[in-house]
């Protein structure tokens, strides 16, 4: 044993500082990290949406969010950091698939889902739904909408009455307007791209949307939607192989850094599983 004389109280209180830094720096990390995965599975003869949370480096129970009597599809999540996650998919009408529309449930912190609410956009089939929580907390919500014969991009956000009016994000056209990406930077600035069909096939479009509203800007936020694929890849999420039959009819939802958020396909990240 030691004498009393050689104890330092300096070296147990540095070891102490240095434990505690770690745990910290840990728990840091984790709270600037959040993941969901959502994914379409069947459930008797009806396709169902289910949804699933990164918890403790562990993926949550898998959770039906959906109870169609025709078919689910499509999910979208989004968290905002502070408790609140928002979900939207779409849904068939009737079992001959010539109209669909957009459900959403939400949550607060450790409160149960809400039910699910249709959402009125006033279009005749809505789908590929994408979601998203900007700098300021609002959240937006872009899909593939069809009111005629084409398919058109629509934005819309959550205010305390409910969703706004949908806005149709381009100029009225005779061509298809497809695969919308909604993501966020660092700072939370919202960019929203789309493909538009040209004589020459098709070509990308983006949105920013700043203080005064949306503006078209060049370029596709590729180098966005790059670093978030490689910033998830260095996550090392576990694999969802257990609950998930298709990762093809799957995405991974993230929300890193605070506020930089996007989703990506399940088959991107981790090949079909």
């Amino acid at each position: 044993m030691l004498p009393l004389s050689n104890f330092c109280p300096r070296r147990l209180f540095l070891c102490f500082m240095a434990v505690f830094l770690l745990l910290t720096t840990a728990q840091a990390r984790e709270n600037q990290v959040d993941v969901y995965i959502a994914w379409t599975g069947r459930v008797g003869s009806h396709e169902q949406v289910f949804l699933s949370h990164l918890e403790g480096g562990h993926w949550s129970k898998a959770l039906q969010l959906s109870n169609s009597r025709t078919m689910a599809f499509w999910p979208a999540v989004a968290s905002d950091g502070q408790g609140r996650t928002w979900a939207v998919w779409s849904q068939y009408d009737r079992a001959d698939g010539e109209t669909s529309s957009l459900y959403y449930i939400r949550k607060t912190g450790s409160s149960p889902w809400s039910r699910p609410e249709r959402i009125n956009t006033g279009l005749k089939k809505n789908s590929k739904a994408e979601l998203v929580v900007d700098g300021h907390g609002v959240v937006w919500l872009a899909w593939e909408g069809i009111d005629d014969m084409y398919p058109d991009i629509y934005v819309s956000s959550w205010s305390a009455s409910g969703w706004t009016t949908p806005r149709k994000m381009h100029q009225p056209n005779r061509v298809p307007d497809i695969n919308p990406r909604l993501m966020t930077d660092e700072q939370g600035a919202v960019c929203l791209t789309w493909k538009t069909f040209t004589e020459n096939g098709y070509r990308p479009l983006a949105a920013r949307l700043s203080d005064t509203g949306w503006m078209h800007v060049a370029g596709d936020c590729s180098r966005l939607k790059q670093s978030m694929q490689a910033e998830v890849r260095a996550l090392r999420l576990p694999s969802f192989a257990a609950f998930v039959e298709d990762a093809r009819q799957g995405r991974v939802f993230l929300r890193i850094q605070g506020r930089k958020m996007s989703a990506l396909p399940l088959t991107v990240l981790f090949g079909a599983k």
